[in-house]
């Protein structure tokens, strides 16, 4: 058949049109006698059976193609090479007419012809050939003789050949809408061998009608047995299923033969049985409001609560399917299956959840950067599937890269990771070094008071000097009153301050020498502040500041002071591993050398100890004068910086992943030797029985 006819005709099909579908395919093959195979899709939908047009193109080319090489086989099997000598010259063209048409059916599916099949063809041809020189012959030499008995025999052969052809039409009419009378009357009347003779066509389509009418006549069969089963009551109504009721009914519905007779047999039993169907449908409606069966306990193996689910969806569908034909043969309301329905989409929503883990789970081994792997953890959904929940866990958990790398860092487990962080903040990054890692403690908190509370660093301190004997401090400027007197305070920064003789007075002369001690500059360029010295000071840059200090005019203890200070905040660090001091040995050579100073010095180093003529402070201001210049020009903090990341130089590296049967999966082996670090609900560990399924697992790139 043309493409476009079949087409249009699947169109038809699949709209249900079936009468339309028949007299379709019957004005078809009457135009087209020599098309074998919308002959076959007639009798296929004659039959009951699925229509080759329904099918996609390709599976139909190679249906037909399979259906060609029978026919090709069958045809050789019935007319053998060596009986084609018998046959006459219409019957060998007959068959290879055929043979053409099942070679043409091949080629449309892309088959070569089959050897044999080509052998058969060219016998054929040969032998038609040999009859047709034989024939010329013949007639050649009766011509005369014969003339007057073909012309009576040409009226004979018409007559018949129409006759012939009339049956076959009828047939085919019978055929398109068929009756079970009409079929069987066309049928009778064409059936003869004469008939045959004459259409070729006919055989086929009685071959079609003789299976329409044994498959009528089955099925009738099959409705008497039930009816009379029925009516004996050997059967009741109520003894059949609602399915097989209902299958009753549509099949004498259907029927072609004796449908008027098997219906009224039908509607006598109904009548006779009315009062036990009403009650065998409150049985069966009560049947329907039983409770559900309980869904199966989900235990999170996917193998098995996928058999489970799928078992409990078959029998819900089953008995949905039930339910349904229940309902409709007894015309009850379809609400009754929602609860059903309702359980059957659960039970696939959870179906199609597992289904969906699976297939990401899957995807895993593919993941092999760990911003890959994140991402894919990321997107695991157990919304309607709660046994695997626990595969979740790790969701919450997944550590950063940097984490674990301090985490390898960690020298024999004495420092966390977070610690780590945090030193590496302080020493690498500059941050603050007081945080809620690094708190400061009482003893760090009491240092810096007499720091910021000290006069003599936060104001001028006059030095007045009376004599080679008597000296004077004070914080307050001296003062020259109208007759050129002036009164000197003796401040608290004095060491001799007494509240009986704090002020002096005397002629403004010669005889007195004032000068200033100024160390309010080092706070100030220092950016010291009391208020936030514990919330924005970085102690090593501080320590470098310090140490490199060299402008304005203040006394070189009062360096040294704040120098000490620091160096003891240092001391004072919550983790001497971290401590400063640790890396940097420039600062550790300083702050030794700077202790023994202050050992020779014997002088007690605090705040306003330069505040005095004794020979020894002046001494000790000489020497921390000496020693700041001779250390001058180092840089604590980049040493410290540059220290901490020799130190701790790991590199975590994503090698594999505990997938869902807490096994490892390994994209990368660790070298030997070299920690592996899993996932834990507690944190990063090196026992892999506490790994998580679907955690990570991570190795030291740069172990030895």
């Amino acid at each position: 058949m043309d493409e476009q006819i079949q087409r249009y005709l699947k169109r038809v099909a699949l709209a249900g049109r079936w009468d339309e579908l028949r007299s379709l395919l019957a004005e078809y093959i009457e135009n087209n006698p020599q098309d074998i195979e919308a002959k076959a899709e007639m009798q296929r939908l004659k039959n009951g059976q699925t229509m080759r047009l329904m099918l996609p193109a390709a599976e139909r080319r190679k249906a037909n193609a399979e259906d060609a090489l029978n026919a090709l086989e069958w045809m050789m099997d019935d007319h053998p090479q060596s009986s084609l000598k018998l046959c006459n010259k219409d019957e060998l063209e007959q068959l290879l007419n055929e043979l053409e048409l099942h070679q043409q059916t091949l080629k449309k599916a892309g088959e070569p012809l089959p050897e044999s099949a080509k052998q058969y063809k060219s016998t054929l041809k040969s032998r038609i050939g040999a009859l047709h020189g034989r024939a010329s012959r013949k007639i050649a030499k009766r011509i005369i003789v014969g003339i007057s008995a073909i012309t009576a025999i040409s009226a004979i052969w018409y007559s018949m050949d129409y006759r012939a052809h009339a049956r076959y039409r009828d047939l085919k009419e019978a055929l398109a809408i068929p009756i079970y009378d009409n079929v069987l009357e066309s049928m009778r009347a064409a059936e003869s061998n004469i008939n045959r003779f004459f259409c070729s066509e006919l055989s086929a389509t009685i071959d079609l009608a003789e299976q329409w009418l044994q498959q009528q006549e089955k099925q009738y069969k099959k409705l008497d047995a039930t009816l009379s089963q029925l009516e004996s009551r050997k059967k009741t109504l109520t003894s059949l299923s609602p399915a097989e009721i209902l299958e009753l009914e549509n099949g004498i519905d259907q029927s072609q033969r004796g449908r008027d007779n098997l219906l009224k047999r039908w509607q006598s039993v109904c009548k006779r049985e009315y009062v036990e169907l009403r009650a065998h449908k409150a049985a069966i409606l009560q049947q329907l409001e039983q409770p559900l069966p309980l869904p199966p306990e989900l235990s999170g193996d996917f193998q098995s609560d996928t058999d489970n689910l799928k078992a409990h969806e078959e029998s819900l569908s089953h008995r949905l399917k039930e339910m349904k034909a229940v309902i409709s043969l007894y015309d009850i309301s379809t609400h009754i299956c929602d609860p059903i329905e309702a359980e059957i989409g659960k039970t696939n929503r959870i179906l199609q959840s597992i289904k969906q883990l699976s297939y990401q789970l899957r995807r895993l081994p593919e993941c092999r950067s760990y911003a890959a792997y994140c991402r894919a953890i990321k997107q695991l959904n157990c919304d309607h599937y709660p046994q695997a929940n626990t595969l979740l866990q790790v969701q919450e958990l997944l550590p950063t890269l940097e984490s674990v790398t301090y985490h390898f860092s960690a020298p024999a487990g004495d420092i966390s990771a977070d610690l780590l962080v945090a030193a590496e903040q302080v020493l690498v990054h500059g941050a603050p070094s007081f945080s809620q890692k690094f708190p400061a403690n009482q003893t760090v908190l009491q240092l810096p008071v007499d720091l910021f509370t000290a006069p003599s660093y936060n104001e001028k301190v006059y030095v007045l000097n009376v004599s080679d004997t008597e000296t004077w401090y004070s914080t307050i400027r001296p003062e020259i009153d109208k007759t050129n007197f002036i009164t000197y305070h003796r401040s608290s920064v004095d060491p001799r301050f007494s509240p009986e003789n704090n002020y002096k007075e005397f002629q403004n002369d010669d005889t007195y020498r004032l000068t200033e001690i100024d160390a309010t500059n080092l706070l100030r360029d220092l950016k010291l502040e009391h208020n936030s010295f514990f919330i924005h000071q970085n102690i090593p840059q501080l320590l470098t500041r310090v140490l490199n200090y060299q402008e304005g005019k203040h006394p070189a203890l009062a360096q040294a002071y704040i120098y000490l200070c620091l160096l003891k905040i240092t001391d004072a660090h919550p983790y001497p591993l971290l401590s400063g001091v640790r890396f940097s040995p420039t600062l550790k050579a300083h702050s030794a050398s700077f202790i023994e100073l202050l050992r020779r010095s014997k002088i007690n180093l605090r705040p306003g100890c330069w505040l005095s003529t004794d020979a020894a402070v002046a001494r000790a201001e000489q020497a921390f004068a000496d020693w700041f210049r001779t250390n001058r020009g180092h840089d604590y903090a980049a040493e410290m910086a540059e220290n901490f990341r020799k130190t701790y130089s790991a590199s975590a590296v994503f090698c594999g992943y505990i997938n869902e049967s807490h096994r490892p999966v390994l994209f990368k082996t660790p070298k030997k030797g070299a920690a592996v670090l899993y996932v834990s609900a507690a944190g990063l560990t090196q026992d892999e029985t506490q790994a998580l399924p679907l955690s990570p697992i991570f190795t030291d790139k740069n172990a030895q």
